[in-house]
C-alpha cells in the first residue's frame, strides 16, 4: 500500500508507533493464534488470544436445525460486499455449479461498493436467475434467513493481512452445523483440522 520512499517512511513511522503503543499497554490481545504469532514477531511480546465466536442469542434455534433443509440447493454469503471478500470468484463459479446442479441458488445478503460490479457480472454470465442480492438485513433477522441455507460460502481473497483472519460469518455457519466452502487462509487452516475441512 505504501510505495516508494514516502511509503517506506510512513511504514517506518507506523511500525514505531505500534511498538510504542504496545510497550505502554498493560496487556495485549488479539483474536487468533496466527495474529498472535505475527504480533509476537513484530513486537517481541505475545498477545493473549480471545477468539471471536457466533452470538448464541441470535442462533438459539440452531439446536433444532435440519441438517439438510428441504428445497433447492442454497448457498449463502452475508456481510460487506467488497473486493477483498472474493464474491466475484463465487459468481464466476456459478455457471459450473449450475451445470452440475441446475437447482442451485446463491443468496448474497449485505451491501457495499462491489455490489454493482457483481450484479453486472451475474448478468454477463447469465446467472441472474440463480443469484439473488438481498441487500442489508438487520443482524437480529439474519439467523431466520439462514434457516433454509444448505452451504455457507466464505471466498475471502488472500493477502498478508487477510491470511491472518477468520471471518465471523464462517464461525456462525459452523455454529449452525452448516457445511462451509472457504478459501484456505492460514488462520482458518490452523483452526480447523484437515479431517474437518476441504479448502479451495
Amino acid at each position: 500500500r505504501y510505495k516508494g520512499i514516502p511509503g517506506r517512511v510512513v511504514r517506518m513511522a507506523l511500525d514505531l508507533l505500534e511498538k510504542q503503543c504496545a510497550s505502554l499497554a498493560t496487556g495485549l490481545m488479539t483474536v487468533n493464534d496466527e495474529m498472535a504469532d505475527t504480533f509476537e514477531k513484530r513486537l517481541g511480546r505475545r498477545p493473549d488470544v480471545i477468539a471471536n465466536t457466533a452470538d448464541e442469542n441470535h442462533f438459539a434455534w440452531s439446536r433444532q436445525r435440519v441438517l439438510w433443509p428441504k428445497g433447492p440447493r442454497t448457498l449463502a454469503y452475508h456481510g460487506t460486499i467488497t473486493d477483498i471478500y472474493g464474491l466475484d470468484l463465487l459468481i464466476d463459479a456459478m455457471p459450473r455449479v449450475l451445470e452440475a446442479h441446475p437447482d442451485t441458488r446463491l443468496l448474497i445478503f449485505g451491501d457495499g461498493p462491489a455490489r454493482p460490479a457483481l450484479e453486472a457480472q451475474s448478468k454477463t454470465l447469465g446467472v441472474t436467475h440463480a443469484v439473488s442480492f438481498r441487500g442489508r438485513v438487520p443482524f437480529a433477522e439474519m439467523s431466520e434467513h439462514l434457516r433454509s441455507v444448505h452451504v455457507g460460502v466464505v471466498p475471502t481473497r488472500k493477502d498478508d493481512f487477510l491470511n491472518m483472519t477468520i471471518s465471523t460469518k464462517l464461525l456462525e455457519y459452523v455454529y449452525l452445523g452448516m457445511p462451509v466452502v472457504s478459501s484456505d487462509l492460514a488462520a482458518i487452516q490452523r483452526s480447523f483440522s484437515k479431517c474437518d475441512s476441504l479448502f479451495f
